[in-house]
């Protein structure tokens, strides 16, 4: 009896320390995540000019609405999902090849649209081509995996893959 009871205490601090630990990985991550736009975007202002900025910022929050469309929602029915599967590997292996797929199906859903828009309005018409390379973002962050990482409770690779 005191040795079950001493295995529980043993089991309960490794899940506080590992909650703890993804607690802090998560943070470092949310900081990035605001540090690096802190750094970056006076030194584009300055090379570019407020102008052309303000060009490229209409251009990146149009392709946010395709980002949001391949989200789909996925990152927070994803975590669910795959944390209520954790200990069965073929359904996180199903799971996470569903996601993947709708995620690519929605990109290309997307690009169609981006594509049509270039063809019927002119005004992106002039400037295609960073509209073309700010889609680019769509297939990193179809590839950025976030939910899943998040789903496993393996938060310290997120920080990994994004300092890579």
């Amino acid at each position: 009896m005191l040795d079950t009871q001493k295995t529980r205490i043993i089991e309960s601090v490794r899940y506080y320390k590992k909650v703890i630990i993804n607690i802090f990985n998560f943070f470092l991550y949310q900081i990035t995540n605001y540090l690096v736009p802190l750094i970056t975007i006076p030194y584009i202002i300055q090379k570019v000019g407020p102008e052309k900025f303000g060009i490229l910022s209409f251009i990146q929050a149009f392709i946010y609405y395709f980002f949001i469309i391949v989200d789909y929602g996925i990152e927070i029915s994803g975590v669910r999902k795959i944390a209520k599967a954790r200990d069965s590997g073929e359904e996180i292996n199903l799971l996470f090849n569903t996601f993947m797929l709708l995620r690519m199906l929605l990109m290309v859903a997307c690009f169609i649209l981006l594509i049509f828009f270039m063809w019927l309005i002119p005004e992106i018409r002039t400037y295609y081509l960073i509209y073309l390379f700010s889609f680019g973002i769509i297939p990193a962050q179809i590839l950025m995996t976030t939910w899943f990482y998040t789903g496993m409770e393996e938060i310290q690779y997120l920080n990994y893959i994004k300092c890579f």
